[in-house]
């Protein structure tokens, strides 16, 4: 592969520093734009010392003047956006404008300076899904006015103004959708179920199961995603949506006895009403990727067991601790 000049924003974040590493090592010079509101400057420290690696201090939502002196573009991944309930409820409206208004002004970026772009998406916009499992054909069960939907329905928009753009324009806009994805600097204040579970058996709390732990995930690996998002931007089809996840299936109350198992604590699993933990209330019963499309389209296949994936985060906690505090 050729040396590219390549812009991620959200590039502090969880999958964005990771990203912004695999294409460091990949030989690319790689332009971070992240406004920290729930990135992390801690996530991508490591990397300043790269000849080929900048940072900016920016939010996609307004204009940014040091975008508009570079040079050639050639890629643009765009992941800038909380993931985690606990932080896009924190400001609903600015996680709004930043999908919405952040997308267009990325995607007239990639129109000026001719680049593919890659929109990150979501497993969020199938909502709480009645067809398992979720085909890039399903249209969704989303609630428009639930606690989610400012991240659910921003994200269809997302989607939505790329394959707009396409048509449009011309512009290679390609999305992927993300599934449950762990892995090291992934907060332990993030609030999903596997840091959340993690963060209790490091401090010997009890696990808390909503729904008898009946939900059902799958749990990809960050090493499988960054593959994932990168196959789909360098292989996908404009304008269309590919899932990138995990095959393994697993109950929340399975997913507690193997942390427990793996920590070997005095963590216990204990069973609570949904309404105790705000913001849960809507979370899908089941999250589930059909992962056909891109498998025969774009030769993907996960590769991280969920057991081996853990280990390796209890490790690298261990090591590093909580790298990124928010």
């Amino acid at each position: 592969m050729r040396t590219k000049t390549i812009l991620i924003t959200g590039g502090a974040g969880f999958i964005g520093s990771h990203l912004c590493e695999s294409l460091i090592a990949a030989g690319h010079k790689v332009i971070c734009l992240d406004n920290l509101f729930s990135g992390s400057r801690a996530n991508v420290a490591h990397l300043f010392k790269e000849k080929n690696f900048s940072f900016i201090k920016a939010d996609i939502v307004e204009p940014v003047p040091a975008l508009g002196k570079l040079g050639k573009i050639d890629e643009i991944y765009n992941l800038a956006c909380p993931a985690s309930p606990v932080w896009y409820q924190k400001d609903p409206v600015q996680t709004v404008r930043t999908t919405v208004l952040g997308t267009a002004n990325m995607l007239e970026l990639a129109r000026k300076k001719k680049a593919k772009l890659l929109q990150a998406s979501t497993s969020e916009v199938y909502g709480d899904p009645l067809e398992h499992p979720q085909k890039e054909t399903y249209r969704g069960n989303v609630n428009p006015l639930g606690e989610r939907s400012v991240y659910q329905e921003s994200k269809r928009f997302g989607e939505t103004l790329s394959n707009a753009f396409w048509r449009a324009h011309g512009i290679p806009a390609k999305i992927v959708r993300i599934f449950h994805t762990f892995g090291p600097r992934l907060s332990l204040n993030d609030g999903r179920v596997i840091p959340e579970f993690m963060r209790r058996c490091f401090a010997g709390e009890d696990l808390e199961v909503i729904r008898g732990g009946s939900s059902v995930r799958t749990f990809s690996y960050i090493s499988d995603t960054i593959e994932g998002a990168w196959r789909v931007l360098l292989l996908g089809h404009p304008g269309e949506s590919y899932n990138v996840g995990s095959r393994e299936e697993i109950t929340i109350d399975g997913l507690a006895k193997l942390f427990i198992k793996i920590f070997g604590g005095s963590s216990r699993i204990k069973f609570v009403e949904e309404n105790a933990q705000k913001g849960f209330a809507t979370t899908p019963q089941k999250t589930i990727p059909d992962l056909e499309k891109i498998e025969r389209e774009l030769g993907y296949k996960s590769k991280i067991p969920l057991e081996a994936g853990l280990f390796r985060l209890k490790e690298w906690y261990e090591l590093y601790g909580n790298l990124s505090q928010k």
